[in-house]
């Protein structure tokens, strides 16, 4: 205890020390008013290195992976090999680990490359948290729309309550880290920088990146609880999942990324069972065609938060996005068409909607489904690129499927099933799970043969 207190201690102290090196080295140019953004960003980064690697110093210990003579080296190696290059790969981590199990004094660079992988594996649940919760979306939207609600009225309720959450806590947020920045000795003349056209343009293109996200994620949920109407539950959800076949397609032709083979093939796989799908002993209807929209309007939206969630604070972004959808869901419930066919904006019937906003669904849909998960899968997303992420988000169907069993009973049909589970191999081979896994099971054997030749 008393040793990870003296770790703390030290990185800390070597913190401070950097910060007031930069400090003095740029002194007299705070004081002209001439200090670039740039320069804010090396000090800022500074900084977090050296936190972070005190972190890492903290959880090596407790995990009594590293022996306490060695920590503060090992994170500050750590550290400068995560800033000079990628990490070392599977083969070379399960490699150390073996080494570090016969020879529990060895001090190598894997063992404080465990306390990476805990601090990496954070955005990976992250995601996988907000796919459980987008599984049970489904169900739940299910039940309200099969209730009477309509789909316009239950949007903008539901984003409603996720965008006043999402708002208070970016706010609050802010304001705790203006406070913490303005208690810092030497501190306040670093936040003044000049605000000229650059700096207004840059938060221009940086707002403007979340309100067209907002945009995506309105289509996409719009689109998909019309077509809930219509198609269950759990056959929405398989459609809804093509958008992970989308993305690809989406980055070869906007940002012209090549295409391999392999995607070509998995796409095909791909529409083959989405086509055994829809045809499960009911045929198709117009709630399959909106989910298939809501797909491409999911796909566009995965992928231009993979360079927006960079450029801002995930719980600012999240909360400008939701805002951005309660507007339109607001615009899209009190469209209406009168007797002789007119579109008119009928205001009065907003009123009468509020009175089921207490509903313990919508809160859930809200709250969970919607703020949170939003919240989740923007912090996933600024550390993983858009196409591992849809890895990820492959899990959707099969949780909104067991979820639909659960909650309101639906099951599919044998060819129903066969069709889930070729499109959901199709995905994984795109994205180069399978591959990998394969690779990955051959190296492990080839390694365990060394071993026991040895």
């Amino acid at each position: 205890m008393f040793t990870g207190y003296y770790v703390a201690a030290d990185w800390k102290r070597k913190a401070q020390r950097q910060r007031q090196c930069w400090k003095r080295r740029f002194t007299t140019t705070w004081r002209r008013g001439a200090l670039t953004p740039d320069c804010q960003q090396r000090t800022a980064a500074a900084s977090r290195c050296a936190q972070s690697a005190a972190i890492r110093a903290i959880i090596c210990m407790v995990s009594r992976e590293e022996p306490v003579r060695d920590l503060v080296s090992d994170a500050s190696d750590s550290t400068r090999t995560r800033s000079a290059g990628p990490a070392i790969g599977a083969a070379e981590k399960r490699k150390a680990s073996r080494a570090s199990a016969l020879d529990p004094y060895q001090t190598t660079s894997a063992r404080s490359g465990s306390a990476n992988a805990l601090l990496d594996a954070v955005p990976w649940l992250a995601l996988h948290l907000a796919t459980v919760l987008w599984g049970t979306q489904h169900a739940v939207i299910k039940q309200l729309v099969d209730g009477g609600f309509d789909a316009s009225v239950l949007n903008m309720e539901r984003f409603g309550i996720a965008a006043s959450v999402s708002v208070a806590a970016a706010a609050g947020l802010h304001i705790l880290d203006s406070w913490n920045t303005s208690r810092r000795p030497g501190r306040r003349k670093a936040q003044q920088f000049p605000q000229n056209w650059r700096f207004w343009r840059r938060i221009l293109e940086t707002w403007s990146g979340a309100l067209e996200l907002g945009l995506w994620m309105f289509l996409g949920y719009a689109c998909q609880s019309i077509g809930l109407t219509d198609t269950s539950a759990s056959r929405s959800s398989f459609l809804l999942y093509l958008n992970v076949k989308i993305v690809p397609f989406l980055a070869a032709v906007l940002l012209r990324r090549r295409i391999p083979r392999v995607t070509w093939l998995a796409a095909t796989i791909a529409l083959f069972g989405t086509l055994m799908l829809s045809f499960d002993g009911a045929p198709p209807n117009a709630g399959d065609a909106w989910s298939v929209a809501a797909a491409v309007a999911s796909a566009m939206f995965i992928l231009r938060l993979e360079r927006v969630a960079s450029q801002m604070p995930p719980a600012t972004m999240n909360a400008l996005s939701l805002t951005t959808v309660t507007i339109l869901a607001t615009l899209w419930s009190a469209f209406r068409f009168d007797d002789s066919g007119r579109p008119v904006f009928d205001w009065a019937m907003l009123g009468s909607a509020a009175q089921h906003i207490t509903d313990p669904a919508i809160l859930y849909l809200g709250l969970a489904a919607t703020a949170l998960s939003g919240l989740l899968q923007a912090f996933g997303q600024e550390h993983i690129s858009a196409e591992r992420a849809a890895i990820i988000y492959a899990l959707d169907p099969v949780y909104a499927a067991a979820f639909a069993y659960l909650l309101l009973g639906e099951t599919l049909g044998p060819r129903g099933i066969l069709g889930a589970a070729i499109v959901f191999i199709a995905a994984l081979l795109s994205q180069g799970a399978i591959r990998s896994w394969l690779s990955d099971r051959l190296e492990t054997r080839a390694e365990n043969g060394k071993l026991n030749d040895s």
